[in-house]
């Protein structure tokens, strides 16, 4: 499961929450953005997007920086 990167206004970070795991990309104050879920321009962050693991409700983020970790180290 590959994190989607997506510009989200604050009212759609918290409803995307209740069943994705999601972290703020870059840090800092928000800043305008035209949110890729309701298409309002409004003040909001870039957040990465993943699903949550199914049995225990718990974001799967270590996971995938892990196996992350380990296609950068194939590559090179």
């Amino acid at each position: 499961m590959i994190p989607k990167t997506l510009d989200l206004c604050g009212v759609c970070a918290a409803k995307l929450a209740t069943a994705y795991a999601i972290r703020k990309v870059a840090g800092g104050v928000d800043r305008k953005v035209t949110c890729a879920e309701c298409g309002r321009r409004r003040y909001g962050g870039t957040y990465e997007v993943v699903l949550k693991g199914r049995k225990t409700g718990k974001p799967i983020f270590d996971e995938l920086d892990r196996a992350e970790a380990t296609q950068r180290e194939e590559a090179r």
